[in-house]
């Protein structure tokens, strides 16, 4: 069975929202397999259902730098690369034994590649790969595929603590069930969802027969809110004391007089609330086959405590916990920041320099340039400038189309070690720009 999926820009998208910094990721993991690179990320773009461009996506970003567009987004897809597949070929080329350069490297040529990988539980696929871009983005080997943009490292909370046995065959597990151990059967259930959801991205399906892995949860929580009334009361206050002179008769002065000030406070009269909440979660994973040994048979474990003099819902903070669950394979509790040093940037600030048919490297010198752009020609921007700013306004066309609207603005720049400030006037968006990854999952039978 063939599935299609277009990948739309990607990398764009990759740097407005934050995303991870690779649209794939192949890594060399042990415990996972010895032999072979194993896929820990693949991303895509999934469009709305009316499939929109991301084109459009770029020039309403340009117009207005706040209207993000929530229904795209970048993450996780199970139809670009499977999460946890072994890379077993790279153009017909056996990868046993291969390194993540070596891969990197291959990606890098512009051309297409195939790869054919093995997944657990959806056995051998094919992945065919490209990316179609204008000669000017080609700039400098600039290539999207391997592309490593700034990520967020995601450090677990301290009241967290997870423990994996990475000496157990995680990569033969391909099906899951519930264990349902307390009498709180729907709030179980309702957390046990939300776990699978994320071993579903593995490609686990639930196997309530003969299950690989059994995932359970087991929970404890306490909450004392006490109302207590404080009574009103009043208070007499001495606030200082006003001196006065005294005169009799003609005018005589016959000494001073003073007189004390008090004010009334009141206080209480109120209901004073004081609450405590404290929870505990433990979600455990466990290999079903060993059950019957004395031993109990823990591959994976997440512990969480919560206390707090706050009055907190607790399901929401038991939903919380859950969603740091994640498959060992992910350990997101090592993640480090990423940071380019090789490949172009697409935006400054929030402005699409894509747009603008510029494209610079991680220091923000101009590596590739599009002869035909508007801003390129108005301004005299060459390879080479070193972008130290940019200030640009728009005015929108009468039309309502954003492709009408027109720009203004400076760019200093550092040429040759020396400032020049470079303007630009009236320039429209340059259309030739779009990156379409084009990727076609094929099952081997």
């Amino acid at each position: 069975m063939k599935k299609i999926l277009l990948l739309f820009g990607a990398i764009l998208l990759s740097v407005t929202l934050n995303a991870e910094n690779e649209l794939a990721r192949f890594n060399s993991i042990p415990w996972w397999d010895n032999g072979y690179l194993t896929v820990t990320w693949s991303g895509t773009i999934r469009v709305s259902e009316e499939s929109r461009k991301t084109v459009d996506y770029i020039n309403g970003l340009v117009s207005n730098p706040t209207n993000v567009d929530k229904s795209y987004f970048y993450g996780l897809t199970d139809k670009s690369m499977l999460f946890g597949s072994r890379l077993l070929e790279v153009d017909g080329k056996e990868a046993k034994g291969m390194t993540e350069n070596q891969i990197k490297s291959i990606l890098a040529e512009k051309h297409g590649h195939n790869f054919l990988l093995d997944h657990p539980t959806q056995g051998d696929y094919i992945v065919q790969t490209d990316a179609k871009l204008p000669i000017w983005m080609q700039a400098y080997g600039f290539h999207p595929l391997t592309c490593v943009w700034e990520k967020e490292s995601r450090k677990l909370p301290e009241n967290y603590a997870v423990r994996v046995n990475k000496e157990v065959p995680w990569r033969t597990f391909k099906t899951y069930d519930f264990l349902i151990l307390s009498d709180d059967v729907l709030t179980d259930k309702e957390l046990l969802e939300k776990i699978a959801r994320k071993y579903e991205v593995m490609g686990f399906t639930r196997n309530e027969i003969n299950p690989d892995i059994l995932i359970s949860v087991t929970k404890d929580a306490n909450k004392s809110i006490d109302y207590t009334y404080v009574p009103e009361t009043e208070q007499q206050v001495h606030t200082g004391t006003n001196s006065y002179a005294m005169y009799g008769w003609k005018g005589t002065y016959l000494g001073n007089f003073s007189v004390d000030k008090y004010k009334t406070v009141k206080s209480g009269g109120y209901t004073q609330k004081t609450a405590s909440t404290s929870v505990y979660l433990e979600v455990s994973v466990l290999q079903a086959s060993r059950l019957g040994e004395r031993v109990v048979p823990m591959i994976y474990q997440l512990k969480y405590n919560y206390n707090n003099n706050t009055d907190e819902n607790i399901d929401n903070l038991y939903s919380a916990a859950v969603s740091w669950v994640e498959h060992p394979l992910y350990d997101p509790y090592s993640l480090f920041r990423y940071t380019s040093t090789s490949c172009g940037k697409y935006f400054w600030g929030t402005l699409p320099l894509i747009n603008f048919g510029i494209i610079t490297d991680a220091q923000n010198v101009v590596v590739g340039l599009d002869s035909n752009s508007d801003v390129v020609k108005s301004s005299g921007l060459q390879k080479g400038d070193k972008i130290v700013s940019i200030k640009s306004t728009y005015k929108k066309a009468m039309s309502g189309r954003t492709k009408d609207n027109t720009y203004s603005g400076t760019i200093n720049v550092q040429r040759n070690n020396k400032p020049m400030q470079l303007n630009f006037k009236r320039c429209h968006q340059t259309n030739n720009y779009t990156i379409v990854f084009a990727t076609t999952y094929n099952t081997v039978k």
